[in-house]
């Protein structure tokens, strides 16, 4: 092929296929791993508490409990507003599950710390 020949779709793809195909075996390793993970979390099922900003505790369980799971507890509102959780201190995605007893603060957009 020369420089000034372009490469149809097919062709394209044909070279990157063992690279897709390499992407989708790592991917598909991290999340058996993660699926495992979490599994043995349900399991045993370690309970921690989460203090929220008014003082009051509430239950989780350790390594399965999100921010967006105690946000949807509080209301269907909240979880819909809120996009960033502050765990003692530290910004936390609305999805990670919580790692043990902490505070907890709940941010939307509206708020400074939603933003940043």
């Amino acid at each position: 092929m020369s420089a000034l020949e372009v490469k149809t779709p097919e062709q394209q793809v044909a070279e990157k296929t063992p690279y897709y195909k390499k992407r989708i075996e790592v991917f598909e390793h991290f999340y058996a791993r993660e699926v495992a993970r979490i599994a043995e979390a349900q399991a045993a099922a370690v309970g921690i508490k989460v203090i929220m900003p008014d003082g009051k505790e509430r239950q989780a369980v350790k390594g399965v409990t999100t921010p967006m799971d105690i946000a949807k507890e509080i209301s269907a509102g909240l979880a819909k507003k809120a996009v960033v959780a502050d765990v003692d201190g530290s910004a936390w995605d609305m999805l990670r599950p919580l790692e043990g007893d902490c505070a907890l603060k709940l941010f939307s957009f509206e708020d400074a710390e939603g933003r940043d």
